[in-house]
């Protein structure tokens, strides 16, 4: 596949986004093709390295901002007529509020999601100070009550140190397994987009 044919076959593939990022997505690949060929590949050598078009057409699709592809997506094809409108209007309060309460239940679970994993980390820093504070406070035994008073308050300290690093584990692996779904999250809804 030669230059011309490759990106006449990837401007139908992202016929759907917008002319301005289209025409940028275009010229990022034709410079590529060119700067290839100064390094002396063929001309479909140098198309054949870019790799497929399907391929490239999804990440650049992906790559769009979602703010850009909701606004393509939602301006309407064709001016609407008369009684378009009064459907849309009649039949606000269903699919409003059935739109908005799916909203709602979506964001509540987004939400406590990121609140178990803040829960988390408090977990971690409340037991630091604990463990931090029972230092002082076994010494103080030690010195004004009893050694044994001590010695438990030592291996109590101890125990809060050793749960709060297992707790600094479980909410590191806590926080990266939100962020890993927060962005599959987004590229979810991406997908629906595109």
């Amino acid at each position: 596949m030669n230059r011309i044919e490759f990106l006449r076959e990837l401007s139908e593939r992202i016929g759907s986004m917008p002319q301005k990022e289209q025409e940028e997505v275009l010229s990022f690949y034709s410079e590529m093709i060119s700067e290839r060929m100064e390094d002396g590949m063929t001309e479909e050598q140098a198309v054949e390295a870019l790799g497929s078009v399907d391929e490239i057409a999804q990440s650049a699709m992906m790559d769009m901002p979602l703010a850009t592809i909701i606004k393509e997506k939602v301006r309407p094809k064709h001016k609407l007529r008369v009684w378009e409108i009064l459907l849309i209007v009649i039949g606000s309060p269903l699919w409003l509020s059935l739109a908005l309460a799916v909203l709602a239940v979506l964001l509540a679970v987004y939400i406590v999601l990121w609140t178990l994993v803040l829960v988390l980390w408090v977990v971690v820093l409340a037991l630091g100070v604990c463990a931090v504070a029972g230092l002082p406070a076994s010494v103080m035994a030690f010195v004004h009550s009893s050694a044994p008073m001590g010695l438990a308050l030592l291996g109590a300290s101890m125990i809060l140190a050793a749960l709060c690093i297992f707790f600094s584990v479980l909410s590191v692996i806590a926080s990266k397994g939100a962020s890993r779904l927060s962005v599959l999250i987004i590229k979810a809804i991406k997908k629906c987009f595109i």
